[in-house]
Formats: C-alpha cells, sequence, structure tokens
C-alpha cells in the first residue's frame, strides 16, 4: 500500500468548530471521488493533514483524482516512520530514504517542518538528516536554492514523513461546504463559471433550459459530463421552457438554493440573465480569455484523463 500525504490551505484558517465540519465535507469530497472511479482507500486523520492508504498500482490515478477534489492544497506520496530515537531515528531514515533517489555527483536540499513538542527545531532536524545523508552517499552536493533533488521531512508528534515530490492540488474550500447554487448551464463558459464556484466549496444545481425543444445540444451535455467527473452526485435538471425570474424562483425554492451562477462575461452581461430579487453571481465577468482557457482546461482536465476524452 502507498501512503499520500494530503494537505490543505484555506480550511486550516478556520476555527476549530468550523474546521471539523469543513474536515467532514472534505472527507466526503474524497470518498465520493474514489468511489466514483471504483479505487480502494482508507483516510486517517490528524491535525492539518489527511494521509490516505492506496494500493500501490493505484497511486498514480489515486494522486491525479485527489488533485481534482477542492479544499486540499498539494499532496505527496510519503514514506512513514515511528522516531523512536529523535534526531537519531530521522537521520537513518533519511539516509536509508535517500538512496532510492540520489547518487554521488547529484545535488540536494532537505526541508523540514514540525507539528508537536520536540527537542529540536525543524532547522536543526533538516541539518541533522542532511548530514547522514551525505555521510551515506559520497560526493553528494548541498544546494538548498535549485537542488536536484529536495527531500521533503514532516514530524508530526512520534511519526516522520519522507518524501520528494509534491503535487499542487485544486485548492479553495471543500465540496459542499457552502450551500448549493444554480448553474444556468449551456456550455463551455458556464461549465467554466461552475468550476470556479465548485473551487469555492458550492454545490451545483445544473439546469438547462431548452426554450420549448424536447432535446439538450450535445455542447451542453459535454460540459455537463465534464463537472459531473468533479462530482458523482450532480444532476442534469432540463426544463422545456423559457428562461425568466419566476422559474428561478420556483427551482431555487424548490432545490434550497442560495443563488444564481452565470457563465456570462462583461461584454455580453446585457443578453444574459440579469438579476432581480435573487443573487446572481458572474465568476467570469473579470476574466480574460487566457484565464478563461486556463481554467477551462483544468475543469476538463480529469473527464480528459481518465476517460480518454471519450464521447
Amino acid at each position: 500500500m502507498t501512503l499520500i500525504l494530503i494537505r490543505y490551505g484555506e480550511l486550516a484558517l478556520k476555527s476549530q468548530r468550523v474546521r471539523r465540519r469543513f474536515e467532514g465535507h472534505l472527507i466526503d469530497g474524497i470518498a465520493k471521488q474514489f468511489e466514483r472511479f471504483g479505487m480502494d482507500w482508507l483516510i486517517e486523520q490528524e491535525q492539518g493533514r489527511f494521509f490516505l492508504h492506496t494500493p500501490d498500482e493505484e497511486t498514480d490515478r489515486a494522486i491525479f483524482v485527489l488533485q481534482h477534489v477542492p479544499g486540499i492544497s498539494s499532496v505527496s506520496p510519503v514514506k512513514d516512520f515511528e522516531i523512536t530515537d529523535g534526531l537519531g531515528t530521522i537521520g537513518k531514515m533519511a539516509a536509508e530514504f535517500s538512496r532510492l533517489y540520489l547518487a554521488s555527483g547529484m545535488s540536494f536540499g532537505v526541508r523540514a517542518r514540525r507539528a508537536g513538542s520536540h527537542p529540536f527545531t525543524s532547522q536543526e532536524a533538516a541539518a541533522f538528516a542532511g548530514e547522514k545523508i551525505l555521510e551515506a552517499i559520497p560526493g553528494l552536493k548541498v544546494n538548498l536554492t535549485q537542488p536536484d533533488v529536495t527531500i521533503g521531512l514532516e514530524i508530526r508528534g512520534r511519526k516522520g514523513f519522507l518524501f520528494t515530490e509534491s503535487f499542487k492540488g485544486t485548492g479553495g474550500l471543500p465540496p459542499g461546504s457552502q450551500g448549493r447554487v444554480m448553474l444556468l448551464l449551456s456550455g463551455p463558459n458556464s461549465m467554466t463559471a461552475g468550476y470556479l464556484m465548485m473551487k469555492r466549496g458550492c454545490t451545483l444545481l445544473p439546469v438547462h433550459f431548452t426554450g420549448g425543444d424536447e432535446t439538450v445540444e450535445k455542447e451542453t451535455l459535454d460540459a455537463f459530463e465534464r463537472l459531473e467527473h468533479l462530482d458523482a452526485g450532480m444532476a442534469l435538471m432540463s426544463l422545456e421552457a423559457e428562461m425568466n425570474e419566476e422559474t428561478i424562483l420556483e427551482l431555487m425554492e424548490k432545490n434550497k438554493a442560495l443563488a444564481v451562477v452565470s457563465g456570462a462575461r462583461f461584454e455580453n452581461l446585457d443578453a444574459s440573465f440579469r438579476a432581480g430579487r435573487e443573487p446572481v453571481f458572474y465568476p467570469l465577468v473579470g476574466l480574460g480569455d487566457k484565464e478563461i482557457a486556463a481554467y477551462r482546461a483544468k475543469a476538463e482536465e480529469l473527464y480528459e484523463q481518465l476517460c480518454g476524452g471519450k464521447e
């Protein structure tokens, strides 16, 4: 089994009561996605960190899925160990671990972080680990600016974790932590707007008005399919009606939605749904073409990679 360290950012800034609630949302979001893709997993929780166990053969896939769960700032596959002899244990394990990634002539650096009470600082732990690595592999060079390999070291109580890679996550807030919003879904722009609201912890309720037609356009179905891969519980509401404020208000009340989300940009606001008695968010209004394209690519990435972009 591979152990994956999961870090979160904004969530850690909340009060203890709110943080516990948000952590629950994050675990639910991870569980839904792993079940969605039929993957095995087991999660442990410590203050400020989650640790996920997954089969070795599913490590790359697990990391990729975790990178697309809102609320996760980064993930790292780690080697864990018990600290039985303080710095002695840390130095020994760091030296053994480094042999997998370093060879004579290469440069390296050690970055350490601690949580809990210890008779040494993070800097002292990093320096001691680096010293033992130098003893274990002659010919290495220390480079703390641009090393060939960075050895990461996390010390949490009597446990230590070593790693060399850190994969950036979506960031933001956990799925469902900020309530429901109704997304006016029609195509790529509205999909991108929905993705940005998901990053802020919103649960999307996608709705598409066909204007009297019985069929939903392929562009809309494609946009929904990509969003659905980011939230396995999502369902598309398709209405054979013209979009108007009364219908929107009725749907919001029925589905307990707090606001409406539109994919309109600044130049076409006049032609978009306008706010009346309900709040309307326009996430794309302040973004340029390149920024929107980049967010759209991130929104589509999970579907494209895990499903091969098959229609």
